[in-house]
């Protein structure tokens, strides 16, 4: 193990997957080998068994000689290397400070009956075996005992069998790992974590016309359906779960929402729309092509409209058609309230009061919160999580349809911030946001 993997199983968010196999090693239990290494080869392999959820897993030696899809599980030198140093460390009675342990043990049935243990310098992390619970008892044993991880294998593979059609085992699976990883990270164990997913809407008819859009109602394009669609795949593989959504009044936003949910097959869930979470207003030039407004006033002009923080763009005629006053949605809203144009900076003290009163109850009552929304308005809420500086939001890209995931302590400090999906095409999208408003040469 080196320092990376040390670090990540001393203080990483997870558990680890007891792959060897249930019953020991007693004749019985090794004349069933084949079928357990078919069970663990189909789980390893399996796309909800990732890193997100695993820290670990622990292979049984037979499963470390054989091959997983052609691939050799370790070399015989691995094993030996393991093996010496299980010999070296019993050979100890008092231990040297630089030796290191995980200790596994049994699911404890007193609460707090491994703390003093957790507690030991030479102790990485502890990790408990089901001890013959079912998983929901096992999970509800472990969930009382704060820093204490599973290492479950009989609970982890409830409801498996090695013929099963690839899709209920999935689905089988993910709910045995989203189950044990609560139980070992989120009721009580290491941090009570609070969940908050921001997403920016799926591209829209205006995002792929190049245009000014703000808080013109536009639909999505056919790829920003899919892109909305891919979203709520994304979260669905990986297991992901909410209590409330929040969204603009504009439609991309909502259409997007409604895709994602239907993908989660969770379109029953509460759905709260406000006009604070809409779009930055981009003023007199909503409609207007961002590359050909750079062409007529410049590339810089463009710039300082669409990235300073303090500056407005030129603002709408009280008395224009497109101002909010005159549009249905607004009409219960007193028209000194709405914008004629705003900067970031405007936008910004619009949503983070509203994220205050509305939201973060929310999230402080363990509510997992879903909020589909806008370039602007969303970069209001992470410079508003993160602590960003004025410099730094200007400078952040948000792509679209892409899962940003938050997981936040008791006070909603971030512990830990992902993008869900590929590397590189989240890196393309934010790149493809940066270059808006420049004049396209040939």
């Amino acid at each position: 193990m080196n320092i990376q993997q040390l670090n990540r199983m001393h203080t990483g968010r997870g558990f680890t997957a007891a792959l060897d196999q249930s019953g020991g090693s007693t004749s019985k239990a090794l004349k069933l080998y084949d079928l357990i290494h078919q069970m663990g080869t189909r789980i390893i392999t399996s796309p909800v068994f990732t890193s997100e959820h695993i820290l670990g897993a622990i292979l049984f030696q037979e499963t470390m000689n054989r091959e997983i899809c052609g691939m050799p599980a370790a070399g015989p030198t691995d094993i030996r290397d393991i093996a010496d140093q299980q010999f070296e460390l019993g050979l100890h009675i008092a231990l040297p400070q630089d030796i290191k342990l995980l200790s596994k043990l049994s699911v404890p049935s007193t609460d707090g009956l491994y703390t003093p243990l957790m507690k030991d310098s030479h102790v990485v992390r502890v990790a408990a075996l089901s001890g013959g619970y079912s998983r929901a008892e096992a999970d509800e044993h472990l969930s009382r005992n704060p820093g204490l991880i599973a290492s479950f294998s009989r609970a982890l593979t409830e409801g498996l069998s090695v013929q099963q059609e690839q899709g209920s085992f999935d689905a089988v699976l993910s709910r045995s790992i989203l189950d044990i990883y609560a139980a070992s990270n989120e009721k009580g164990g290491l941090s009570g974590s609070r969940q908050l997913v921001l997403l920016r809407h799926g591209e829209s008819v205006w995002n792929k016309e190049n245009l000014f859009t703000g808080w013109t109602d536009v639909n999505l394009s056919d790829d920003g359906r899919e892109e909305a669609r891919e979203a709520g795949r994304q979260l669905r593989e990986r297991g992901y779960e909410f209590d409330i959504c929040y969204t603009s009044y504009l439609k991309r936003a909502i259409h997007t929402l409604d895709l994602v949910l239907e993908e989660l097959d969770m379109e029953w869930l509460p759905v709260i729309k406000d006009w604070h979470l809409n779009e930055r207003h981009y003023g007199a030039l909503q409609g207007l092509n961002k590359a050909e407004t750079a062409e007529k006033y410049g590339e810089e002009q463009v710039k300082i409209w669409r990235r300073s923080f303090d500056v407005r763009p030129p603002a709408l005629s009280p008395d224009d058609g497109q101002t909010p006053a005159r549009q249905r949605p607004y009409r219960e809203i007193p028209e000194e309230e709405l914008p004629l144009a705003e900067s970031l900076k405007d936008t910004i003290a619009r949503v983070i009061p509203y994220f205050e009163e509305q939201i973060r109850p929310q999230l402080m009552n363990g509510r997992r919160v879903l909020v589909t929304a806008h370039g602007n308005s969303l970069r209001a809420l992470v410079m508003y999580l993160e602590h960003l500086s004025e410099e730094e939001v200007v400078r952040l890209n948000l792509p679209t349809g892409v899962p940003l995931v938050y997981h936040l302590d008791e006070n909603l400090a971030v512990e830990e911030k992902k993008y869900l999906g590929d590397p590189e095409t989240v890196a393309a999208k934010m790149q493809k946001v940066a270059n808006q408003g420049m004049i396209h040469r040939s």
